[in-house]
């Protein structure tokens, strides 16, 4: 306890100390200000450097940095400063380097950064950045930025004093000279970066001609690191506004950007330089406009830079993982994903899908990403089956069929196979290729999203072959999942996915063992809710199913069909106003093969449907009226 008293006591007469200085250099300042025609330079000279010990002797102690800060703050440090800046044109520059540099010191600190937002702070300032003498230039680009730094207030009183314009022509002044402070382009564009990290300043200078500036600097100082992350995280600030945007987006602007693809960038800029790219690629016309200018083929360069070591820090592969999110990105608009295909021999389209037998996982999924975006044509389908890329698919799919897969490797595999498979021709291609056991044998997956696809691919492969439809129809594990997964409520699309499949299986195959041991299987009760369904596709594909069902019904179907609400359904579908006519004419269909179902006949007469019938037999539209009457016939027979 003692010799924490002690260290207290210590502590306490240290700041009682710091207390006296800072009263003391203030004191002395103040009274060099009021001197202004007898001002003794060398002791302004040292006070100023007693001042600047001050404010720096405790950067690693936060707390006594704070208190110190107050105490400026109590002691008079803003009005201090104010009247020593009148001086400005009759003091000598070194002087005037340590007058601004304990400006921009103390500027660093939230209750010394308010003070200083004051006019008669920051218009001196702004008249120093035109000095001859680069040594206050540089501080005084040091003072505007730490006040303006997440500060509007400051950065209000900057534009208001034409300060946006000084500064940019201090950086175009500076493109020209050669003698110069070594950190005097970083200080001055880091302060642009806090200057105009405001939308009335971006506007202003966009208006002034930033974009040129910046891209000039990025040209000529894509060596100096903090140049060069200044200028593009400015950009980046200037994209988030739509008057940003717009201009960034016009070709020559948008040509001159893509050109620092090329350059020799760190690993850091070029991050936040893939990010500005994201952020403008964010609808169709500019994914065509950059995949025209090239984009692509750049991004493929910068991944070779950073490919091929074989510890790549997490930079790099945060880096690659851009590079493949961005092509990606670009691949998914529909004019910039045809103009990289074509026709099957685009460089682009040719190393993604070389992509799906790296050993990278980023590009593996990258690749199959990809894929899946160039299978959104018919043609494109075709060809790429024809060449084998569906084969690669299977062969990738092989290592990830179970729990233990790589979720995202999953997903695009099988997004990429259910386009593929939606063309007619290439559905008995994929067949012969293994792809309906290579789904099954994944039917133990539990995550939904991947689920949700492999169902997707399943229903395509589907599609107008009986062959394999009365092979999924009879696979009772299949249905047994189909029929769980028609009951969850964790991910609607999976519900979906499952009785559409149902109903396709039902569809597809003209086996009646198949529909026994769907129906078995309990899909019936499934089925029928199809028909409540909001979604007119999805209540058509019910109908049409129940209707062949029920039309050559296992021994099973009619009790189960008893059992659920297939009659007030239906029946509440004749009569809607809005059903459309195929619809309606599968709901007549079921209608009549309900009514040669004796257990159901007494159920529809008594639910209204001779009714139904009877006003549908004066359909404007002839098919349904004749299937109306055809219907009410059987339905009205003993």
């Amino acid at each position: 306890r003692c010799s924490l008293l002690a260290s207290g006591w210590k502590a306490l007469d240290t700041m009682a100390k710091k207390t006296d200085d800072i009263a003391d250099i203030l004191s002395e300042l103040k009274l060099s200000a009021q001197q202004e025609k007898s001002l003794d330079e060398s002791a302004l000279l040292d006070h100023l450097k007693k001042l600047l010990a001050v404010i720096n002797a405790d950067e690693t102690a936060g707390q006594d940095q704070t208190q110190v800060a107050e105490r400026l703050a109590r002691g008079g440090f803003a009005s201090t400063v104010k009247e020593l800046l009148k001086l400005t044109s009759t003091t000598r520059p070194e002087v005037l380097v340590l007058l601004v540099q304990a400006i921009a010191e103390a500027a660093k600190n939230d209750v010394l950064r308010k003070l200083c937002s004051d006019p008669a702070v920051i218009e001196p300032l702004l008249g120093l950045v035109s000095s001859s003498n680069y040594g206050v230039v540089l501080q005084a680009c040091r003072a505007l930025g730490n006040i303006c730094y997440d500060n509007d207030e400051g950065r209000e009183i900057v534009r208001s004093k034409q300060g946006t314009e000084q500064l940019l022509q201090l950086l175009q002044n500076l493109l020209e000279v050669d003698v110069r402070p070594d950190n005097l382009h970083t200080v001055v564009s880091g302060c642009l970066l806090n200057l105009t990290d405001m939308q009335e300043i971006q506007d202003q200078a966009l208006q002034l001609g930033i974009t040129d500036i910046l891209l000039k600097y990025l040209q000529k100082f894509s060596n100096v690191d903090d140049v060069a992350m200044h200028c593009v995280l400015v950009l980046n600030g200037i994209a988030d506004s739509d008057c940003g945007r717009k201009h960034l987006l016009e070709t020559r602007t948008l040509s001159l950007l893509l050109a620092n693809l090329d350059r020799n960038f760190s690993v850091e800029v070029i991050e936040v330089l893939l990010e500005l790219f994201g952020n403008l690629a964010e609808n169709d016309s500019v994914k065509e406009n950059l995949a025209q200018l090239g984009f692509c083929e750049k991004l493929l360069n910068v991944l070779r830079q950073f490919q091929g070591s074989s510890s790549p820090s997490e930079e790099k592969q945060n880096v690659v993982k851009t590079v493949c999110d961005l092509i990606v990105l670009i691949l998914t608009g529909d004019a910039s994903m045809r103009h990289m295909y074509q026709n099957g021999s685009g460089a682009v389209y040719k190393t993604t899908v070389s992509w799906l037998q790296s050993d990278d996982d980023t590009l593996k999924v990258a690749g199959a990403l990809a894929t899946g975006n160039f299978a959104r044509k018919d043609d494109h389908c075709i060809q790429m089956v024809r060449d084998g890329v569906a084969r690669r698919l299977l062969d990738l799919l092989n290592d990830q069929t179970g729990n233990d897969g790589d979720i995202r490797l999953q997903h695009a595999l099988l997004a990429a196979l259910r386009n593929l498979a939606i063309p007619l021709a290439n559905k008995p291609v994929l067949a012969e290729l293994g792809a309906v056991d290579k789904l099954l044998s994944m039917l133990a997956v539990e995550t939904f999203p991947v689920v949700f696809k492999l169902l997707g691919t399943l229903r395509m492969l589907v599609d107008k072959q009986e062959a394999v439809a009365t092979k999924l129809g009879l696979n009772e594990q299949l249905v047994k999942h189909l029929v769980t997964w028609c009951s969850t409520e964790d991910h609607p699309g999976v519900k979906g996915e499952s009785v559409r499949l149902l109903a396709w299986l039902v569809k597809n195959s003209a086996s009646s063992e198949v529909k026994a041991t769907l129906c078995r299987g309990g899909a019936l009760p499934h089925l029928v809710a199809m028909l409540g369904s909001e979604h007119g596709v999805m209540q058509n594909e019910g109908l049409l199913a129940l209707a062949l069902v029920a039309a050559s019904p296992p021994d099973i179907a009619v009790e189960e069909l008893k059992k659920t609400e297939v009659v007030p359904l239906l029946h509440t579908l004749l009569v809607s106003a809005d059903i459309a006519p195929e619809p309606l004419l599968n709901s007549i269909a079921l209608t009549t093969a309900l009514s040669n179902l004796g257990p159901l006949k007494p159920m529809l007469a008594a639910g209204g449907f001779k009714e139904a019938l009877t006003q549908l037999k004066d359909h404007h539209n002839q098919t349904v009226s004749r299937a109306a009457a055809q219907a009410l016939e059987v339905l009205e027979k003993p």
